[in-house]
């Protein structure tokens, strides 16, 4: 690492530090292992987070009391005259002034130029969060997007926009185990069961189709860092499944106990509307996690794995979800030799978080010259 290293960098996260972790809340903890000093800028709604050793050292939690809401609709020199004044305050207050800046939320701090002798990220890991694109694409000097699409919106406006994949975080693992069960084969899903893109036909036809299976769903349906408010209509959807009897819903966990429940799994699945929503679901952050487990995995269509086919069991249709699990179910010995797992493992590790930051010091450096 020749630029990423004992700097002073500002993350701007849309989603607060808490104990769910998506990729902006593992490259702050990246960063701040290999010599930086983290300031994670969360959200104005955050709620309070406290735990041992979390966030780690190097990491200081900063929360977005002075907002300015309707910046878009100012004419510019007013808008960047007050982001200038929020960010001269914000330097103040922290006592340092930032090296680097990664925004990850083009909803805020849109005008990137605004924060002076620095270099500025904008990276986007949704297609959908494309709230300011445009501005933040013209005012970064790198624009970095986990899928083609989201690449494809941002060089009209900056010739420095790449593809990095979602990162692979290295796990420490609990000494935890799924709870037990009748049933002889254990399939899990994890992450946040609140978001709307989540195909619960599929997954009620699943439970239904596999009464052998038992299926545990590791992820928040509450409040949490990932959702400040309850999608009624999802959490209705948990509640129909919590009637099943090989279903348990395990709730909010820590990312140490979910690495041992996916060791603890035979298959790894999920589900999501990708016909109806192609471009927003190409690629998913929870599928790095799965291939670094090395299990089989049973999903939907993800537009950023269909080079590499032989990775995941992806389904198009219904139909074909339901055959593709239970061949796997048939065949699990197969799908889970060691030729299958270290294929799965060895792409995972090919995406580490820190081989990521790599590729992103790389493209700095030619960027900077």
């Amino acid at each position: 690492m020749n630029f990423l290293k004992g700097k002073n960098i500002l993350v701007i996260s849309p989603e607060a530090w808490g104990k769910s972790k998506l990729s902006k809340h593992h490259y702050a903890m990246t960063l701040a292992s290999i010599g930086n000093k983290v300031w994670f800028l969360q959200p104005p709604d955050a709620m309070e987070y406290h735990a041992a050793d979390d966030p780690p050292k190097d990491i200081i939690l900063l929360k977005d009391h002075k907002k300015f809401p309707g910046a878009r609709f100012y004419p510019d020199f007013i808008r960047k005259f007050t982001f200038k004044k929020i960010i001269r305050r914000m330097q103040n207050d922290t006592g340092v002034h930032f090296d680097l800046i990664w925004n990850f939320d083009n909803s805020r701090f849109f005008d990137l130029d605004c924060f002076e002798n620095c270099f500025r990220i904008h990276h986007r890991m949704d297609y959908h969060y494309n709230f300011q694109n445009e501005r933040a694409c013209l005012s970064a000097d790198l624009c970095l997007g986990v899928t083609s699409g989201i690449v494809d919106n941002m060089k009209p406006f900056n010739s420095h926009a790449y593809f990095i994949h979602h990162g692979y975080a290295t796990p420490d693992i609990s000494n935890v185990s799924l709870p037990p069960c009748s049933e002889k084969i254990k399939a899990l899903y994890i992450g946040n069961l609140l978001i709307p893109f989540i195909n619960w036909k599929w997954i009620n036809a699943l439970v239904k189709d596999q009464p052998d299976v038992h299926f545990y769903f590791a992820g928040s349906y509450g409040k949490s860092n990932l959702s400040n408010s309850i999608n009624e209509a999802a959490l209705k959807e948990v509640n129909l499944l919590k009637t099943e009897i090989n279903v348990t819903f395990l709730g909010e966990k820590l990312p140490s106990e979910i690495y041992a429940y996916m060791n603890d799994a035979d298959i790894l699945f999920a589900s999501y509307n990708a016909e109806e929503y192609p471009e927003i679901l190409a690629n998913s952050h929870k599928i790095m996690g799965y291939l670094g487990s090395g299990k089989p995995v049973v999903c939907h269509e993800i537009g950023e794995y269909l080079s590499n086919k032989d990775l995941l069991y992806m389904a198009k249709t219904e139909e074909e979800y339901l055959f593709l699990f239970n061949d796997v179910k048939n065949n699990l010995q197969e799908v889970s030799d060691e030729i299958h797992t270290s294929k799965r493992i060895e792409f995972a590790l090919h995406n580490t978080y820190l081989l990521q930051l790599e590729r992103i010091d790389n493209l700095i450096l030619n960027i900077i010259g």
